[in-house]
């Protein structure tokens, strides 16, 4: 998926028509501010780590995005920032 800059294709828009279709224009614009935004999909890792000196047998997972400790639970999403995780850490 690819994602647009919509106060580009704003600009774009109102270039390609002629002046006397600049209500069309208009329209076409108002059209994009309504579509609703996307943000960016991060990705990242959980990062195994030992325990401390407690260590009984279970990792501790550190985000690799931002650093949150989430304990012993690596879920397929980072509570804290929202970054997907990945097994093979390749997005998509």
């Amino acid at each position: 998926m690819r994602l647009i800059d919509a106060d580009e294709l704003k600009r774009v828009v109102l270039r390609a028509f002629p002046p006397v279709a600049y209500d069309q224009a208009l329209l076409v614009g108002r059209i994009i501010d309504r579509m609703p935004t996307i943000d960016p999909v991060k990705h990242g890792l959980w990062i195994e780590h030992k325990g401390g000196d407690d260590y009984i047998g279970y990792p501790i997972y550190e985000c690799s995005e931002c650093g949150y400790d989430a304990g012993e639970t690596a879920t397929n999403y980072c509570p804290n920032c929202g970054a997907l995780m990945r097994e093979d850490g390749e997005e998509g």
